[in-house]
Parts: C-alpha cells; structure tokens; sequence
C-alpha cells in the first residue's frame, strides 16, 4: 500500500482528500496545513507521495516542493491546486504532476501510476 502526506490549509478539504485516498488504497501518514509543516512532516515520515496545495498563506506549496526536493531529489510531489494560472508550471521545478481542484481521485491515482512507471 503507496503512503502519502497531505498539505492544504483548507483543513475541511484535506480531511476529505485524505479519507478519499484511503478508500483508493493509499496510506495517509498526516496532514499539513502550510509547506514549513509539510517539510517537517516529510522529514519524519518519507512517504511515498506528497500532495500539496500551492495557494497558502506564509509558506506555500512551491516553499515545500523545492524544499522536499532539497531533502530528497526523487520525492513524488504532487501539486493540487485550485489556480488554472499555474497550469505546468510545477513540474518544471520536479512536481511529477498537477492536478486542478476538485481533483478526480482514481483517474489521478491511475494516471500517477503511469507517470511512474514511464520514468
């Protein structure tokens, strides 16, 4: 079973995302609510996957993606984030994928799962 933590700080839409994902099959670790709190929690757990929100208020997704990276260069990041303007952007600082909100889990589980096998 894939393990993963979860960074939003919209705590109602986390704990949602985060039930959603157990029912597909993926261990939730914990759940941050800004990317200062998703890097500790990355630190303490080394999940497989990382969602992150981009949109938070002091330290936002980009903080943690870069910084997660900083830690372990082959970290699985996914950026879910509700802004359109951003599309593509992620990956070009080593995101695996972006998903806009609301995200279809399953297709984005499946489509993740091809991601990786390609690379």
């Amino acid at each position: 079973m894939p393990s993963a933590i979860i960074c939003d700080d919209d705590k109602d839409l986390a704990e949602s995302f985060s039930e959603c994902l157990n029912i597909h099959g993926v261990r939730i670790f914990g759940i941050a609510h800004d990317g200062k709190e998703a890097v500790d929690l990355y630190k303490k757990t080394k999940p497989d996957y990382v969602f992150l929100d981009y949109n938070m208020p002091e330290y936002d997704g980009l903080y943690a993606l870069n910084k997660i990276k900083e830690i372990n260069i082959f970290a699985n990041i996914i950026m879910v984030t509700g802004s359109i303007n951003e599309k593509d952007h992620f990956t070009k600082f080593g995101a695996l994928a972006q998903y806009q909100k609301p995200v279809k889990i399953g297709k984005m589980l499946d489509e993740i799962q091809l991601l990786l096998v390609e690379n």
